[in-house]
């Protein structure tokens, strides 16, 4: 009689199959649009809710210093999970699903980019953002799990981890968020550009 493999190889084996979905080209088409964004002077702005708050959270800290060379100005990458007076005024004065909309609608010009992160890609508020962005002629780009929601089907780029556990499809996203890094801090240490 075999024994059951070690739950840790399980999660293992799920992460894999997390990773093992997301498309190359896509990956490469994300780095495109942000550099774009980077050379527009335009700024990138990340929603999430639960874990994937704190992945925005993440994702701002890193993509705003990790890439920079020194004596270069980096992405301009704002978390809009960071301001929880803001997000609870907006929350207790219109609706929940409002949180990322209004900011959005305030803060967003046509050059800048929204990073949507969601494993369902169904969640309102994110689905509300998205369409604020589009409103403001915004790239949206979408890290979703599951069956990949509404954000699949609605986002200019698609990062989807296909899973359908919460642990696995967090975990591919933080490793997208770091591919990210690398690859933003790669293009901008092989331009020829004035400090």
């Amino acid at each position: 009689m075999s024994e059951s493999p070690h739950p840790f190889e399980e999660y293992l084996t799920r992460l894999r199959t997390a990773l093992d979905g997301l498309c190359r080209e896509s990956m490469d088409a994300a780095v495109d649009v942000l550099m774009a964004c980077y050379h527009a002077g335009g700024s990138v702005y990340v929603m999430g809710n639960g874990g994937s708050a704190s992945t925005a959270t993440h994702m701002a800290c890193d993509l705003s210093k990790g890439p920079t060379p020194p004596g270069r100005q980096g992405l301009v990458v704002w978390s809009l999970t960071d301001n929880p007076a803001l997000l609870t005024a907006i929350a207790n004065d219109l609706a929940y699903d409002e949180i990322f909309a209004q900011p959005i609608l305030s803060r967003m010009r046509p050059d800048d980019v929204l990073i949507a992160v969601s494993a369902s890609g169904n969640s309102p508020n994110l689905i509300k953002g998205i369409k604020a962005a589009r409103q403001k002629g915004c790239r949206i780009i979408a890290l979703t799990g599951f069956q990949g929601g509404y954000l699949k089907d609605n986002s200019d780029i698609v990062l989807h981890a296909t899973e359908s556990t919460y642990g696995p499809v967090e975990d591919a996203h933080l490793i997208i968020n770091h591919y990210f890094v690398e690859a933003v801090k790669n293009r901008l240490a092989t331009e020829a550009r004035p400090f």
